[in-house]
């Protein structure tokens, strides 16, 4: 139980006993040396280890004596378990060995995204947070209906969702802050200035107050100092005279000065008018409308009128009451003339406008889906009509009628375009594949103009393929059995009757070498010739597309093959190889009397018949080997083979050696 010692060298006794003890003495004290390696240590594999997205193997912390063998700049990696090398260096070095390689996992968590706070966010009283844009990646928790508040910083949460949402958490509860400014929503004037005034005099606002309502409802009042009139201030405009007699608009301007107002340096204005009459009036009143003197209403509003008010010259308001002679009919478009008067005073007037703004419904007819016409409508609400050509016809003029709110008929107009082309002789659609756009119009009395718009797409039927045979006659190929053509010319021609096409034949074909060549061949045609189109003198697997914008894609596969199977017979061994017997579909011998035949291969035939087996066998180089008991049967034979297209070698007729 003695320990063999620390690493090293270390010397023992030990004992000799000899196996003849009666002869011979046994030996003691000898010294003998063990060389002791170092031991392997016992460790545990460090589990449980766990880091977040963009930590790096530094930020990872292993048990007592583990090292990892990367560098501790090392990303932990994406998100899942990932696997590292680490070295484990025992407390002993001197008796034990160091492990390297030692596999160690460590989860790798979703880690928290590094992110910007959102500052500088202002809002108007009355927003939503709808209406404020957050930056990529934030979103609030509350709903976006929610008010931003009252005037003043408000604060709300919001969530940010990293890009990379596989390797990040989507951190909650982020408080930010919304400035919530308030603003100016119209100014107004509380006190009115005099509004009637003789030729020549100035304009008096000493008694006018403008104030700025706010969205919140709170009135301020705007110092005249700050406010233009006609685009004046108030010292320019004043000395200014009055020449033009008549009713004339005055503007009152104000630009938001206030640096925590949302609507901070925008124009506000509002207006009022005035009455200039002559220096020496000769009626002692003065008529002022109440509102605009021309005024547009639509056909069927109801019209109240707002009156005039009665000032004598001093701008004094009274309560005399304004005769009104006119009517407004707003059943019937046109204009109207009011007139106001009172005794003592001038008549004014004021034009009233009825008008038609609601344009002509266009109806259309004649569409509706059946088997052989399909209706839809586009994402610009258009309505599409496709069909085959011949299938169905359009007359253009029947297709479409208006109905107006005011006038009793609308005239209804069409233009056509073919594949965005104008084509106005067009007047039915249906024979001729394409795409036409026809654009119906109907306009009222007033101008009011609608349209409705019918894109028909008429396809062609799919193009008819021919194959060219030796004499030059069309067989069109789907009509070939198996889509097999037989060569007969030293090259291949299909050709294709449809124009405005693209033709692209992909082939497989073996080259002089026998080895396998891919491709493709693309042509255009756009025009109604037939075109020939010459393929590589070549046997192989054609694949030929025509396809085009009006007409429905069609495909055929063709496979030309005009080389037959190769056969060799070695008489003497009584042998017979194919060079390739996948290429053979059938092959027989035939005895010299005709009366047996033997069969080799027939693909068209799964089983063959079962006495057949014992005249040859087949060895696992494909090789056919005849047995006696064909010899039997006859020492003559005549092989016979073909491919699956029909071609047939030349059959080779031979006498077999009996071995």
């Amino acid at each position: 139980t003695t320990s063999v010692g620390k690493a090293g060298t270390n010397t023992f006794k030990v004992t000799y006993t000899p196996t003849d003890t009666v002869n011979f003495k046994v030996v003691t004290d000898i010294d003998v040396t063990i060389e002791v390696r170092k031991a392997n240590p016992t460790y545990t594999t460090p589990t449980g280890l766990t880091a977040e997205y963009g930590e790096t193997l530094a930020d990872v912390e292993l048990p007592e004596g583990f090292t990892f063998e990367e560098d501790l700049t090392t990303s932990v990696g994406n998100v899942g378990t990932n696997t590292f090398k680490v070295t484990y260096t025992p407390i002993d070095t001197d008796n034990y060995k160091t492990v390297e390689n030692i596999d160690v996992t460590i989860a790798v968590g979703k880690g928290t995204p590094e992110y910007t706070l959102p500052e500088g966010l202002i809002a108007k009283y009355g927003d939503t947070l709808g209406d404020i844009t957050l930056p990529e990646g934030f979103t609030f928790e509350d709903d976006l209906t929610t008010s931003v508040g009252n005037v003043g910083a408000n604060t709300f949460k919001v969530t940010y969702a990293p890009s990379d949402t596989d390797n990040y958490n989507t951190v909650t509860g982020i408080s930010i802050e919304i400035t919530v400014q308030d603003y100016i929503a119209e100014i107004n004037i509380t006190n009115m200035p005099k509004v009637i005034y003789k030729q020549n005099e100035t304009l008096d606002l000493s008694s006018m107050v403008v104030k700025a309502i706010t969205a919140s409802g709170v009135a301020n009042e705007i110092s005249l100092s700050e406010i233009k009139v006609n685009g004046k201030s108030i010292e320019e405009i004043s000395a200014q005279p009055l020449t033009e007699i008549g009713q004339q608009t005055i503007t009152v301007t104000y630009k938001d000065n206030d640096i925590n107002s949302y609507t901070y340096e925008k124009e506000f204005t509002t207006t009022f008018k005035i009455t200039v009459i002559s220096e020496n009036p000769t009626e002692q009143r003065v008529i002022v409308l109440n509102g605009q003197p021309e005024i547009e209403i639509e056909l069927g509003e109801k019209y109240e009128d707002e009156g005039a008010t009665v000032y004598n010259i001093d701008s004094i308001a009274t309560d005399l009451e304004v005769k009104t002679t006119g009517i407004v009919d707003t059943s019937k478009v046109g204009t109207y003339t009011l007139t106001y008067s009172i005794e003592g005073a001038e008549s004014v007037t004021r034009t009233v406008k009825v008008v038609d703004k609601i344009a002509p419904v266009i109806t259309l007819h004649g569409i509706e889906a059946t088997e052989d016409v399909e209706v839809s409508k586009n994402e610009n609400n258009e309505t599409v009509i496709r069909f085959m050509r011949g299938k169905a016809t359009f007359e253009l003029a029947n297709m479409a009628t208006a109905t107006d709110n005011y006038d009793t008929s609308v005239n209804v107009e069409y233009s056509v375009t073919e594949n965005s082309v104008v084509a106005d002789n067009i007047t039915n659609i249906g024979e001729q594949a394409g795409e036409y756009v026809v654009t119906y119009t109907a306009k009222d009395s007033s101008e009011n103009e609608s349209t409705e718009v019918i894109r028909f797409i008429v396809l062609d039927y799919p193009a008819t393929i021919y194959y060219l045979d030796e004499v030059g006659g069309k067989l069109p190929i789907k009509d070939i059995e198996n889509g097999i053509i037989p060569v007969y010319t030293d090259y291949l021609k299909v050709m294709c009757d449809t124009e405005n096409i693209n033709i692209i034949i992909n082939y497989i074909v073996k080259d002089e070498n026998g080895e396998i060549k891919e491709g493709v061949l693309e042509f255009n045609k756009d025009d109604n010739q037939d075109i020939e189109y010459i393929l590589l003198n070549r046997d192989g697997r054609y694949t030929i597309k025509v396809e085009g914008t009006y007409i429905i894609p069609v495909e055929r596969t063709i496979i030309i093959d005009t080389t037959p199977p190769e056969a060799t017979v070695d008489r003497f061994n009584r042998t017979i190889t194919f060079e390739d017997v996948q290429d053979v579909y059938k092959a027989t011998l035939t005895s010299g009397d005709g009366r047996t035949v033997i069969t080799l291969i027939d693909k068209s035939n799964s089983q063959l018949e079962e006495d057949n087996s014992k005249y040859y066998t087949i060895d696992e180089n494909g090789v056919y080997h005849l047995t006696d008991e064909a010899v039997k049967i006859s020492r003559i034979y005549t092989l016979r083979a073909e491919d699956e297209y029909g071609n047939q070698i030349t059959p080779i007729k031979f006498r077999m050696i009996n071995l």
